[in-house]
């Protein structure tokens, strides 16, 4: 017996202001004890205030929303007179900003419409929380993949930590794959070789390599042998794989044995 469809149920209430809706509804499920909790994890010199709204209701939130309340949604973040980050404005909060991010994320477009939408929220992301959760609800088709492989390259080659970071988790959830696994330990080499020295894009290449490593093992463990990553990155990825539930005992100590010693005064 074939499964039924379930229909979406958007919410009238939505069309009409969408921004409104969408705030009032984040201020209902703002948790003060959770908001403590997401200050404590993310990074103080982030600029966005958190209101303490977990990410599931903000998916539920997103669902509610009819194409036309996103769109207007989008409009009005991106491409009106006020499009710019600033304080106070829609999207200003995390979860707000979380909000415009799982909305691109269920935008059915070409892909350049959804690059062009990329490219206006990028500027917007202040936190790892939101730019991770940003790159993960991306949906591309499989003929896009040439595509966003040139897109993921150019973002690499920027100078803006959080892009660099989205283009990193893009590379996690797509690019990880038996044929392009040169491509991935290539790119994390030549971040390495640009010394950034920015936490965000270190934690996000030692994630990168901790997923290349537990799908191929000898690839990467000879990229580990010989690199140009700093010794944060460096010890940072040891410490991931051998935390792995799917990394065998004897490698990790093996892994433990390669842990570069701590510089004085570090």
């Amino acid at each position: 017996m074939a499964k039924r469809r379930r229909t979406a149920q958007f919410s009238s209430e939505a069309d009409d202001d969408p921004i409104a809706w969408i705030q009032a509804k984040l201020r209902e499920a703002a948790e003060p004890k959770y908001a403590v909790y997401l200050r404590g994890i993310i990074p103080k010199d982030v600029a966005s205030p958190i209101m303490g709204v977990k990410v599931g209701f903000i998916h539920k939130l997103v669902a509610q929303l009819s194409d036309d309340a996103c769109e207007k949604t989008l409009h009005k973040v991106f491409f009106s007179k006020t499009a710019a980050p600033m304080e106070n404005v829609f999207p200003y909060s995390l979860e707000e900003r979380l909000v415009v991010a799982f909305i691109i994320g269920r935008v059915d477009a070409t892909f350049d419409r959804r690059v062009e939408l990329i490219e206006a929220f990028l500027p917007w992301i202040d936190s790892w929380a939101v730019c991770d959760e940003f790159a993960t609800v991306l949906k591309w088709r499989a003929n896009e993949r040439n595509e966003l492989l040139d897109y993921i390259s150019m973002c690499l080659a920027r100078s803006e930590p959080y892009t660099i970071r989205f283009a990193l988790v893009e590379i996690i959830k797509w690019f990880i794959t038996p044929t392009m696994i040169d491509f991935v330990i290539e790119s994390i080499e030549t971040l390495a070789k640009r010394n950034l020295n920015e936490r965000v894009v270190q934690t996000a290449c030692s994630w990168t390599l901790t997923e290349a490593f537990v799908k191929f093992p000898e690839t990467t463990m000879q990229y580990l042998r010989n690199n140009s990553l700093d010794d944060f990155t460096y010890n940072l990825t040891l410490r991931k794989i051998g935390d792995s539930l799917r990394v065998d005992l004897e490698t990790k100590l093996e892994i433990r044995n390669m842990t570069r010693p701590r510089k004085r005064g570090k």
